[in-house]
């Protein structure tokens, strides 16, 4: 099961009920479209495991479907009025229609409103502008992970949820779409604060991977690894907030939802220690990579990330399917920097400055269990991680 290459078009083969099947893409071979083929083969191999997989929503028109005793999708639904076929609707288009429909029924509390419209701002930062006929489940799922590496909890990401399927269910009711997907998408549990740390030998796969593969985002995780800080604090790191000669970053500003805002909480303006293998790192990112004199980090076009959604759909998830390592969201790369940092320290306070923390009672609640391990040994930055 894989993406292959026939002409200048990419084909995804898979197994389905025994059988060996190859499937065309409507996409060009590149390197961006690389990535999104082994996405989608990801879910499609998913999908399959758990006996979720529609041959016809994802292929149909293949020649494939007879041998399943499938029909090949009905053409598009016609116009009764004009007997053309029905227009595409973008999905953005369709959030701003719901909204303004909201609006005139006239019922809703300001707060509400107000919520709404921030939730639809965050979905149209981590969703495709696509037609909404065409959008996929998988995708919501992408974006939900997304939102989880950017630290937004899972009762702000049910919220937007919300949102999504009212949305949906609009057009779903007007017999804009066949298919409503909002029955399939369901809100998230509430847990309490998921520690789920990548190994040691995991972390170093990861980052050797993405120094050789992708040597203008392993900065990015590299970051995420060895300093512990948010994933929107490092989405919004600036150079004249960093020193690499000392050593340091101080970190004053955090990405939110596209917006460029003040971070969490007072203990959260803090200054950060860079080990010198990070340093360099950054160094040899700014003389050969960098492409913007304010923020380090940025996409192909120059300007800050507004989100982790890219950087997890075409570099995290595909690489780490590629190593074999269990998925976890980018937001653990800080889990794992605290618990290797608290398994290579007693200095408990140097690992709640370093994270950010507003009382030793965070680093209790979050991370007691590791605290039992602790050693003594003094914290060596550069070897927690490549010793």
């Amino acid at each position: 099961m894989g993406v292959v290459k026939r002409g200048n078009k990419l084909w995804i083969n898979f197994t389905y009920q025994g059988l060996q099947c190859k499937e065309p893409l409507k996409l060009d071979d590149t390197p961006a479209n690389r990535e999104e083929a082994k996405l989608m083969n990801s879910q499609i191999k998913r999908q399959i495991v758990e006996d979720a997989f529609d041959y016809v929503k994802w292929f149909p028109n293949s020649t494939n479907l007879k041998k399943f005793g499938l029909k090949p999708a009905k053409d598009k639904k016609k116009d009764k009025k004009t007997g053309k076929a029905k227009k595409q609707l973008k999905l953005y288009k369709l959030l701003d229609t719901w909204y303004a429909y909201i609006l005139t029924i006239g019922n809703y509390e300001k707060s509400t409103l107000k919520s709404y419209k921030t939730c639809l701002k965050r979905l149209k930062l981590t969703l495709p502008d696509k037609d909404i006929a065409k959008l996929k489940k998988y995708e919501i799922e992408e974006m939900v992970c997304s939102l989880l590496n950017d630290g937004i909890t899972p009762k702000t990401i049910n919220n937007t949820l919300i949102v999504l399927r009212g949305a949906l269910n609009y057009a779903f009711d007007r017999e804009l779409v066949d298919d409503n997907i909002s029955a399939r998408i369901k809100n998230l549990r509430v847990p309490k604060t998921k520690v789920d740390v990548f190994t040691k030998e995991e972390v170093k796969k990861i980052l050797n991977y993405m120094s050789e593969n992708y040597p203008i985002q392993h900065a990015f995780f590299a970051t995420m690894f060895m300093t512990g800080m948010r994933t929107g604090e490092a989405l919004a790191m600036q150079w004249d907030n960093l020193n690499l000669d000392e050593g340091w970053y101080f970190v004053s500003e955090a990405i939110t939802d596209g917006v460029l805002k003040g971070p969490k909480n007072e203990e959260s303006v803090r200054y950060v220690l860079l080990p010198r293998t990070l340093t360099d790192v950054l160094s040899e990112y700014r003389e050969k990579y960098s492409r913007n004199d304010t923020f380090v980090f940025t996409n192909q076009y120059g300007e800050p990330y507004a989100t982790s959604y890219h950087l997890g759909i075409k570099y995290w998830r595909p690489v780490l399917e590629k190593l074999g390592i269990r998925y976890r969201v980018i937001y653990q790369a800080r889990h794992t920097f605290a618990t290797l940092s608290l398994l290579n320290t007693a200095d408990i306070n140097y690992v709640a400055r370093q994270l950010g923390h507003s009382s030793h009672q965070m680093i209790f609640k979050t991370y007691g269990r590791i605290i039992k391990q602790i050693n003594g040994e003094k914290n060596e930055l550069d070897k927690f991680i490549y010793a």
